[in-house]
């Protein structure tokens, strides 16, 4: 599913009039604009152990890290040395005042940062696996230099500060470890704990050695979080959660028994005033915040006011929370929230935290005039920008939080204000520029929808076509008022994507890629389908694009996927395909045609590694990547606009690119005695 990726850069090429000048002209340079696409994906958050001072608060992505220093109110990239790490959880000194430590779990294994998070290095001599799906550090850290993690193959130990790792799982069985959780009184009792699939275990002998405690538990009890009372030295007190509900102990792990919430959550945080206060908070995902203030007896209904997503990926409280009253929530698409009311409204804290998973562009048709353009998220929304992408706001009121995935505007916008976005909960449209929108799913249902193509006379036939996920392609004549599924010849109806004629007034062509059933051809409207896959070695089609000029040079190219895949172009219409592509990257995730294709033969492809072009009918590639700094791009989309302007979507952030026109070079004349 192509639209489906964590990104977006914004890439703006601004050449020559008319016809494109060649790529190497001049320029080149690539420059970050993203204000406003704040939110996005949080995959961890962690709070300084003198918040209360320092203010200061990390969120971890899937593509790095970001610090805030002043309360959540602004969030900058923390990321020198580890930009492209995915987090999966972040772990900070408790003497972070004086030490500047913190440490980060990836997909990758353990990054350490000494300097508050403006640089990273990798930590991970001795894991022998990669992905760390958890942090524990000592409480004594200062002096011991002791911290844990919890991998595919079990707990791993470091005492000098991740320089080195051992493993520490002897009576554990082989089985991943989600969770470890760590005595406040370590450098006393030596006590740890770890959640795994076949329940909690506990070690007394600083992970030495492991035994079982998870008696009061039913035996379907794969644990999600455990979390230490501050006051475990004398109340003795742990709680765990299964996947089905929460358990607490209060004889330090010896027995469980179930508390008032029947809910599994691996979002659990105590009061740091827990012995006085019996204060704790469960993030539940889809519902809210929860709150006890009797141990875990008795719960507050789900707390929601303010989320604008319910996705509730982590939670965290303020080591001051007795007097602040704060939380922070991070969300799957959304970001980070925060409470200054034990939980019982929220606000969203973004500003700068740019970790949004973009996708699709739908450019408008009166750019010159208008500068408008929207881009679709996976989990925030869509976005739109009316000064030509350097700055965004929301425009979600109506949308389903599953994301948009695909987008498509009409040729009349100037005029009717229409856009319409594919989501993993159908077909959606806004007739007043993205201000709001209405569910459009009559004939159709909910599925989701991968690929939107519109009539190039949609002002006249209203009409368009929605590839879906397993139901094949859906057909609207009235405006996406209502569907009818139009899968007549397609043996797969799993659709990867679409690309309609420009000449579709008279020649009613369109193709459709799928998964596994290779390139489908209409000439009737949608009304059957005939494969054309004769020269296609694989049958998983990603990407099609349909050449400007097909009236008369029947030029269309499809990217397959898998085994000896590639990019392929036809010059009739699909009947045969031939490769191409020679130094183009693997991972082609979008091709757009130069307006001026005809005559320029100019063919621009989105990359897993960047942006590439080709300027001889895609035979041969060159790489335009210069200050892009290693993001890989998603999606583009023309501005029809003179100088043109090409955008183009894909890593956390938006980037602008220009062509300039080659510079000249003026000598002066210099006398003949000047050198006299």
């Amino acid at each position: 599913m192509k639209h489906v990726r964590t990104a977006l850069v914004i890439l703006a090429l601004v050449a020559g009039l008319g016809t494109l000048p060649p790529v190497h002209a001049g320029g080149n340079i690539w420059t970050r604009s993203s204000q406003g696409l704040w939110g996005g994906e949080v995959t961890a958050l962690a709070i300084s152990p003198a918040y209360g001072v320092d203010r200061t608060v990390f969120v971890g992505i899937l593509g790095g890290v970001f610090t805030s220093t002043d309360a959540g109110l602004t969030w900058k990239p923390a990321t020198s040395g580890a930009s492209e790490m995915g987090v999966t959880a972040l772990a900070v000194s408790p003497n972070f005042a004086a030490d500047r430590t913190l440490f980060a779990g990836t997909y990758d294994g353990v990054f350490k940062s000494t300097d508050g998070g403006a640089s990273w290095a990798p930590a991970r001599a001795g894991i022998d696996t990669t992905w760390i799906r958890a942090l524990a550090i000592s409480p004594n850290y200062a002096a011991d230099h002791t911290l844990f993690v919890g991998t595919w193959d079990g707990v791993f130990k470091s005492t000098d500060g991740g320089a080195s790792w051992a493993a520490a799982s002897t009576g554990m069985p082989d089985t991943s470890v989600d969770t470890v959780a760590i005595s406040p009184n370590y450098a006393n009792d030596r006590t740890l704990f770890a959640g795994c699939y076949y329940g909690v275990f506990k070690s007394t002998d600083g992970g030495a050695s492991w035994a079982s405690s998870s008696t009061g538990m039913p035996s379907s009890r794969a644990l999600d979080s455990v979390v230490v009372s501050p006051g475990y030295a004398t109340d003795r007190t742990v709680f765990a959660s299964t996947t089905l509900a929460l358990f607490k102990s209060t004889d330090g792990g010896a027995s469980w028994k179930g508390t008032g919430l029947n809910d599994g959550t691996d979002m659990l945080v105590l009061s740091p005033a827990y012995p006085s206060d019996q204060t704790l908070f469960a993030g539940l995902p889809g519902e809210g915040v929860v709150r006890s203030t009797d141990g875990g007896a008795t719960w507050t209904a789900p707390m929601k006011s303010g989320f604008t997503d319910l996705d509730l990926e982590a939670l965290v409280i303020s080591p001051a929370y007795p007097t602040d009253r704060t939380l922070f929530a991070g969300t799957l698409g959304a970001g980070v929230f925060k409470s200054t009311n034990a939980g019982s409204s929220w606000s969203a804290a973004n500003t700068g935290f740019t970790g949004v998973v973009m996708g699709p562009l739908a450019v408008s048709p009166n750019y010159a005039a208008d500068r408008t353009l929207f881009a679709g998220s996976a989990g925030a929304g869509c976005f739109k920008s009316t000064d030509g992408g350097f700055t965004w706001n929301p425009v979600n009121t109506g949308l389903p939080e599953s994301g948009v995935w695909t987008l498509a505007i009409s040729p009349n916008y100037a005029s009717d204000r229409t856009l319409f976005a594919g989501t993993g909960d159908g077909m959606f449209r806004s007739t007043n520029g993205g201000n709001s929108w209405t569910a459009i799913t009559t004939g159709m249902g909910d599925p989701i929808v991968q690929a939107l193509v519109i009539s190039p006379q949609y002002n006249s036939d209203r009409t368009l076509f929605a590839g879906t996920y397993l139901k094949g392609v859906y057909k609207s004549t009235n405006g996406g008022s209502s569907w009818a599924a139009v899968n007549t010849g397609l043996t797969r109806l799993d659709i990867e994507d679409l690309a309609i004629s420009p000449n579709y007034a008279a020649d009613r062509t369109l193709f459709a890629g799928t998964y596994l059933g290779g390139i489908f051809k209409s000439t009737n409207g949608g009304t059957s389908w005939n494969a054309v896959n004769s020269g296609l070695p694989t049958n998983w089609i990603t990407v099609v694009a349909v050449s400007p000029a097909y009236a008369t040079d029947r030029t269309v190219f499809a990217m397959a996927s898998g085994s000896g895949g590639g990019l392929f172009r036809s010059t009739n219409g699909g009947t045969s395909w031939s490769p191409v592509g020679t130094g183009l990257p693997a991972g082609v995730e979008d091709l757009v045609f130069s307006p001026t294709y005809a005559t320029d033969q100019t063919v621009f492809a989105a990359t897993e590694l960047g942006a590439s072009v080709s300027t001889n009918g895609g035979f041969s590639w060159a790489d335009m990547n210069e200050g892009l700094g290693g993001s890989g791009l998603l999606t583009l989309a023309f501005a029809p606009t003179s100088p043109r302007i090409l955008f183009a979507a894909g890593g956390f952030s938006v980037w602008q690119y220009t062509f300039l026109p080659p510079r000249r070079c003026w000598l002066p004349v210099v006398p003949a005695n000047w050198a006299r």
